[in-house]
């Protein structure tokens, strides 16, 4: 588990799943008709360094292989899952987590993360 996104980017280097891209690219459209290309080929996570008209750089596909989703949660995604919704219960104030006032609790306990076996579904 990481503790920030600058270690999991440092992992992503290490593991060789990241493209620094230190060409300029605008924000408009172009990044993302560039990530959605690599999408298609399951391909590498995106560091663009060099954005037009930003001082930020973006990051995109992060969790695009299940590979990449294993680096960032474990090997487990949904007992990742399970301790966000107990943190949730743990620490948000009770009149949040309520019943009939769930809404971050119940989006945390959909299924959204992919089952292995059925593959990815991004």
């Amino acid at each position: 588990m990481h503790t920030s996104l600058r270690s999991f980017l440092d992992l992503l280097r290490r593991e060789n799943e990241i493209i620094e891209v230190s060409a300029q690219v605008d924000p408009y459209l172009e990044i993302a008709e560039i990530h959605r290309r690599v999408i298609d080929e399951q391909g590498k996570a995106l560091l663009f360094t060099n954005v037009k008209g930003s001082e930020f750089p973006v990051v995109t596909n992060l969790f695009g292989t299940r590979r990449r989703i294993d680096l960032a949660f474990g090997s487990k995604p949904l007992e990742f899952v399970k301790r966000a919704v107990h943190a949730a219960e743990t620490l948000l104030p009770r009149d949040l987590v309520s019943s009939g006032n769930s809404a971050i609790l119940d989006f945390l306990q959909q299924s959204w993360v992919p089952d292995p076996s059925a593959g990815l579904l991004f």
